[in-house]
């Protein structure tokens, strides 16, 4: 209910600020004289997004919630200076699309025409938005801050699109970069999703073994409907790989740690940075199956003790004050929401006049630094590169945190599969 209310809120405020920068109305002009784009004025910003709040990916409505805490303590807080010397509050509305790309399409149309909003922040997945790109071109509005790692952003390489997460081609990179050095003649095995996902990561691995003394020997699929992997997981055992890629999704990442414990199968194990979460991802599967899996990682895990007043739960506990029915003791999709948002704020703030174009080009040139990465970590933008995480670590669980396996930050410039 509350969510529900929030929502509504949002989009009468929009209808308020739609009476001055409508679509085909008079609009205010930036400092050099030119018109604003829409869903803009002196004083107004209005964002909207289309996300999973129901359904089998409901769990990602999380990063909804964590942004509109961050946009209304942003707001509380006397609003958004940009450049341009005009402070702004935001309003931001989002859309529950039930992770259906056709739902998405509606959605953001809705958005648009109702809402009239400036850009889009927040669409989750990457068919989700494509779904919705040939419309928003039609009116000019950018997909911002998607959730998605798909190489297939960096391959368009355009201003309106940009990814919130890490490039799966990034996340191959620096793993088999690892791999490489530690086994350099390595027999992998790798467990992916039968869907897009994981069959950009099995393509991102072929290619970065592709000529090396390392050979992926098994590669195992499985459907999101499956009951559990275990005959994946004995299959790969079976064939020899002593360097396991475990790159199922939620349930199925500690179901597949676990089993390998069981069957007595101790392989160089690295899991997928979305299922390296420790309350989530590794205690399920036993402290003992899990200790010693490896990860690439960019945030902090909020389970881990290591962080201690550093921990993003302490040092973005204000936030519950605008979200209280979210779970920011436990829930790490919250701050990785966090860490969207707080890019989204730096690129408004980086805006030095009130078009689209000037958001473009203000998301794709900036140098951030936050509490919700790990230290030493820092995002650095560029109009050639399509994602905003920029930096990364191999780390290693030792039964309670993830602690450093290797001191390289790798750039994703230098190690994405292909570049």
């Amino acid at each position: 209910m509350k969510r529900t209310r929030a929502i509504v809120a949002v989009a009468c405020c929009a209808v308020v600020l739609s009476a001055c920068s409508a679509r085909g109305g008079d609009t205010p002009v930036d400092p050099s004289g030119e018109a604003c784009s829409p869903g803009i004025t002196d004083t107004e910003i209005n964002l909207g997004g289309s996300l999973p709040l129901s359904g089998p990916a409901a769990i990602y409505g999380s990063l909804a919630h964590a942004a509109e805490a961050v946009f209304e303590k942003a707001n509380a807080d006397g609003g958004v200076e940009s450049a341009d010397g005009k402070t702004r509050t935001i309003n931001y509305t989002y859309l529950d699309d039930g992770y259906e790309p056709a739902r998405t399409a509606r959605n953001v149309r809705t958005l648009v025409e109702r809402d009239n909003i400036f850009s889009t922040y927040g669409v989750f997945g990457t068919s989700n938005a494509l779904a919705a790109r040939e419309y928003l071109q039609s009116v000019n509005i950018p997909l911002l801050q998607v959730d998605t790692g798909s190489d297939q952003f960096q391959e368009i390489n355009s201003p309106d699109l940009f990814g919130a997460i890490m490039q799966y081609g990034f996340q191959a990179g620096v793993a088999a970069q690892y791999i490489l050095k530690e086994k350099p003649d390595a027999k992998i095995g790798i467990l992916y999703q039968n869907n897009g996902y994981g069959e950009d990561m099995l393509r991102n691995y072929t290619a970065a073994f592709e000529g090396t003394g390392a050979e992926i020997v098994s590669a195992q699929a499985y459907d999101l409907s499956a009951g559990n992997v275990d005959s994946q997981i004995i299959a790969l055992k079976d064939s020899g790989a002593d360097v396991f890629l475990n790159y199922g999704a939620g349930t199925f990442v500690p179901a597949a740690i676990k089993k390998a414990y069981e069957i007595g199968w101790t392989p160089l194990q690295v899991v997928s940075t979305e299922g390296g979460q420790i309350e989530t991802g590794l205690k399920p599967a036993g402290v003992e199956a899990a200790t010693g899996v490896l990860s690439v990682a960019v945030l902090k895990d909020v389970a881990d003790p290591q962080w201690g007043d550093d921990n993003p739960k302490v040092v973005y506990s204000d936030l519950a004050e605008y979200a209280p029915d979210e779970d920011w003791e436990n829930d790490a999709l919250l701050y990785r929401g966090v860490l969207q948002a707080e890019i989204m704020l730096d690129a408004l703030r980086g805006m030095e006049g009130c078009t689209v174009e000037d958001l473009e080009t203000s998301i794709h040139n900036l140098d951030l630094e936050s509490a919700v990465l790990r230290p030493g970590l820092a995002i650095s933008t560029s109009e050639d590169y399509a994602f905003a995480p920029t930096e990364a670590q191999i780390v290693q669980f030792d039964g309670e945190s993830w602690v450093t396996a290797d001191d390289t930050i790798f750039n994703a410039r230098e190690v994405v599969v292909g570049e």
